[in-house]
């Protein structure tokens, strides 16, 4: 039996975690798999090598998965909506292929994180 897979940052739902960790090749690292709210997008996995998105799109039968390698994203958002005192939810979004990916989450923690792992794989590091 195979190593159970370590998900470093966290999930929010373990049905999406095991979608994300079937589709994973030999050695990748997930960091993170995020639930998404609104129109649009079911999750978001964070592994070393990609984002792995679950595309709900604006009907039903529309469901896909969509892996989005680093080197075909070209711009990175972030940021924070307050709705009301003491609740907040965060956004980004990312710019790859030619198309605009809109992730939300409740609390702005999440997105942040999110942004900061992308991050780390667009920027290289000054020696």
């Amino acid at each position: 039996m195979p190593d159970p897979v370590k998900v470093l940052d966290g999930f929010d739902k373990q049905d999406q975690a095991n979608r994300v960790v079937e589709l994973l090749v030999d050695g990748e690292v997930l960091y993170a798999v995020y639930d998404c709210k609104g129109r649009g997008t079911g999750f978001l996995g964070i592994t070393d090598r990609r984002l792995i998105v679950r595309d709900d799109g604006h009907l039903k039968h529309s469901k896909r998965i969509v892996s989005i390698p680093y080197r075909q994203i070209t711009a990175v958002g972030t940021g924070s909506d307050y709705k009301l005192i003491g609740s907040s939810e965060g956004s980004l979004s990312v710019h790859a292929g030619g198309e605009e990916w809109d992730f939300r989450s409740k609390g702005d923690g999440k997105t942040r994180n999110a942004y900061l792992r992308i991050m780390e794989h667009l920027v290289p590091a000054h020696p």
